[in-house]
């Protein structure tokens, strides 16, 4: 599983790097990258984007204190909602997909099991 953020292409005097993320009990917040990484390697992706440079940080820093949401609002549906306007989670999608397999393989054995 991977953590997504915006990277927030000012440097902030006296805090360096910063980044745009939504995090799970805080909701949407910009910290510094060492606070971001938590220790973690990071991984920088370039994506193609959709509008300016400062209308994707400005349309992530609007978000700074949404909830965060699983379902709904989780930081890769925030990232993806901020560069290309779609909400969307692909670690998600898989998620579920694979636990409903898990769950139609699980019925099969028991079904199996009791004939």
């Amino acid at each position: 599983m991977y953590h997504y953020g915006l990277v927030d292409r000012f440097v902030w005097l006296g805090q360096g790097q910063m980044v745009v993320h939504n995090t799970k009990g805080k909701g949407v917040e910009h910290t510094s990258l060492s606070e971001f990484a938590a220790g973690h390697p990071i991984e920088l992706v370039s994506v193609p984007q959709y509008w300016s440079a400062d209308t994707i940080l400005r349309r992530a820093k609007g978000q700074i204190g949404q909830p965060y949401d699983l379902f709904a609002a989780n930081c890769e549906h925030f990232v993806n909602w901020v560069v290309t306007g779609v909400k969307k989670s692909d670690q998600l999608s898989f998620g579920v997909t694979a636990a409903v397999l898990i769950g139609c393989l699980a019925l099969v054995v028991i079904a199996s099991s009791e004939a």
